[in-house]
């Protein structure tokens, strides 16, 4: 099976990678990263992503966007053609009324997605 993540360079994005990559070290499946990024990603980002997966002992891979991409679409597709047994997301800090209410991506995902979906948010949030 595989576990899907979407990644963004912010804190949410890095302790959503972190939580599907102790996933994937628990349960040996496949980690697929969605960069999910609406400008196109730099240069930096996609070394500090590839250093960070380097040496991991499960297969993985990732899959780099640009502003043509809705994250939402993206996510869904990748756990679709993967057939995912979960996808992982990161939370942003919200405001008190706001956390009534998921994000538009967060809640297309609960809604839509065929497998379960792990929601975290970043340290200290």
């Amino acid at each position: 099976m595989t576990i899907v993540v979407g990644y963004v360079d912010r804190p949410e994005g890095r302790a959503a990678l972190e939580a599907a990559i102790a996933e994937a070290r628990r349960s040996g499946e496949r980690l697929v990263v969605v960069s999910v990024v609406r400008d196109r990603v730099s240069g930096a980002d996609s070394a500090v992503l590839d250093a960070r997966l380097a040496g991991e002992a499960f297969p993985h891979e990732v899959r780099r966007g640009g502003g043509e991409w809705v994250p939402a679409d993206a996510l869904l597709r990748a756990v679709t053609e993967c057939r995912a047994r979960l996808v992982v997301i990161g939370m942003r800090e919200r405001p008190v009324l706001g956390r009534l209410l998921p994000g538009a991506t967060a809640q297309q995902l609960v809604l839509e997605s065929p497998c379960d979906v792990l929601t975290v948010r970043a340290p200290g949030r």
